[in-house]
């Protein structure tokens, strides 16, 4: 049984300026609580989304696996005054 290969990140990302944006961007700071997170979309890809409050990814605030979509919204609010990476 053949294994299918990974999705490739496309070259031209970016260069027809209708593929959706990184959000939250790098190193940004946002009061929408939660954030919204969005990326350019891959046909046939699914997304682990990890929200650590340390850089070195120890203590997780937030994850999800398998996400199909380009998007995701948390389905709660984070904790105040909580800085999460």
């Amino acid at each position: 049984c053949p294994i299918a290969a990974e999705p490739v990140w496309p070259a031209d990302y970016g260069l027809n300026g209708r593929e959706m944006p990184f959000k939250p961007y790098d190193k940004s700071v946002t009061y929408q609580n939660p954030p919204s997170f969005s990326w350019p979309f891959i046909e046939g890809a699914a997304y682990d989304l990890v929200v650590s409050k340390d850089e070195a990814m120890n203590e997780i605030s937030y994850s999800a696996k398998g996400i199909s979509t380009n998007y995701y919204n948390f389905p709660y609010s984070f904790e105040k005054g909580i800085q999460n990476l």
